[in-house]
């Protein structure tokens, strides 16, 4: 026990030696700086965006939501296409509103034109899919995100089989179909 102990002060005794020695090689080197040269650092840290700013302490290198964009983004836009694409977006009320995330064709749709809708499925294309999910097992089981078919497989594997040889001929039959097209199109090269 008392060999430890002789141990682990000499480890200590030889951590604060080399310490002390750090230190003082650091303070010589580290003569006071000059106002300019405080400066100088000032705004290569501030440009660097490691100067935090804020009641959170963020800065462009410890993330957060309102980091500032990096410094080395260059915009290939010119002044007349951004000012085109500002009026553009608040003629269509496509402007971000406040800190909730919507924008003023959402908050007053009726002062702005309707947004143009993607085309959908039907009810019929979304029930058969239903119906197809929940016969290969697609569908979800519990709160952990599994699908039926992993909890159970054994009772959706021949659906899942069949399912697999469906994909299998839709696939076959669209090559079979697109060497057909390319077989009776005219060929390009030109004979001289």
């Amino acid at each position: 026990m008392n060999k430890n102990r002789v141990l682990s002060l000499s480890l200590i005794l030889l951590t604060a030696a080399a310490t002390a020695s750090a230190q003082g090689v650091s303070a010589t080197q580290d003569a006071p700086l000059t106002r300019e040269q405080v400066l100088a650092e000032l705004h290569a840290a501030q440009a660097a965006g490691m100067v935090p700013h804020g009641d959170l302490d963020i800065t462009a290198h410890n993330g957060g939501p309102d980091d500032a964009p990096a410094r080395t983004a260059i915009s290939t836009a010119t002044r007349a296409q951004v000012k085109a694409e500002l009026l553009q977006s608040i003629k269509t009320g496509d402007i971000m509103v406040g800190d909730n995330s919507r924008t003023l064709a959402e908050i007053d749709p009726s002062h702005y034109p309707p947004q143009p809708v993607a085309p959908g499925l039907t009810r019929a294309e979304v029930r058969s899919q239903l119906a197809e999910a929940i016969r290969v097992g697609d569908m979800p089981f519990g709160d952990e995100g599994r699908t039926m078919a992993e909890e159970f497989p054994q009772r959706y594997a021949a659906a899942r089989a069949d399912e697999i040889r469906a994909q299998q001929a839709r696939y076959a039959a669209a090559l079979a179909s697109a060497a057909q097209v390319a077989s009776t199109a005219p060929s390009k090269v030109a004979t001289r």
